[in-house]
């Protein structure tokens, strides 16, 4: 198992959880997003590294392992700390290792050689979540915190939605599902900060091209743990998932 911290790096276990292996000590920041590793050679690992929830600690770009963790470089893909920026996804395409794709701070950025190159295909701030059509390697989704993206041709050119989706100013973070149970459904949910943080869930039924709303309560990101008002928690802990055996089964 991998886990990733905001601020405290890459950790894994091998015995089920019981015990924990930091993987990143040596870096100059500790700060990660996400880890993805190349389901066709579990050896080969990308990292994200930044706090994009909160931005409490800058990225440096996508690093590369070629063991499995144990060790680490930069990719073609880097910032300087003082940048302060973050990169939240990474995608490695199932059908072509070669083609990796980023989520950043400031834009989404597409690699076709493993890594080494990289070129920026949407201009963008505040990305948060990206996810593949399952099956296909043309049809991208992306979030930022206020705006649905969609591409039908592999990141050439994408399109905003907002069919059905709540409006960008009253939005403040977006995150994606998808299922191999059905490809042609996505699903996002929506917060905003505030009292009434909850935007809601919502569902497409045609791969990303218009939505409707599914669920608005209850609403649970405005307040903290112990029941006091705080102004709203969604901007900063918000994720969706999907099992991809139901679609119609959500966490």
């Amino acid at each position: 198992i991998f886990v990733g911290a905001p601020v405290g790096g890459l950790w894994k276990s091998t015995d089920g959880g019981a015990s924990w292996t930091v993987m990143t000590s040596v870096l100059p920041s500790l700060a990660v997003s996400d880890v993805v590793v190349d389901a066709n050679n579990p050896n080969i690992m990308y990292l994200a590294s930044g706090d994009m929830d909160a931005s409490d600690a800058p990225g440096i770009g996508v690093l590369k392992s070629y063991d499995a963790g144990n060790t680490w470089e930069i990719t073609g893909l880097n910032f300087l700390v003082s940048q302060g920026r973050y990169v939240s996804r990474v995608i490695i395409d199932p059908n072509n290792s070669n083609i990796v794709w980023a989520a950043a701070s400031n834009g989404v950025y597409k690699s076709t050689n493993a890594g080494v190159n990289w070129v920026k295909v949407l201009v963008s701030n505040n990305l948060r979540d990206m996810e593949l059509k399952p099956g296909t390697s043309d049809v991208l989704y992306v979030t930022s915190n206020t705006t649905f993206y969609k591409s039908t041709n592999a990141g050439t050119s994408f399109n905003v939605i907002t069919a059905g989706l709540p409006i960008a100013s009253s939005s403040s973070r977006m995150s994606i599902a998808v299922t191999e149970a059905n490809p042609e459904v996505v699903y996002v949910v929506s917060s905003n900060t505030g009292d009434n943080g909850f935007k809601g869930v919502y569902k497409s039924l045609n791969a990303g091209t218009s939505f409707s709303l599914k669920s608005s309560a209850p609403n649970l990101l405005g307040w903290d743990w112990d029941g006091s008002d705080f102004g709203g928690q969604g901007w900063y802990t918000l994720s969706i998932a999907a099992s991809p055996i139901n679609e119609n089964e959500l966490n």
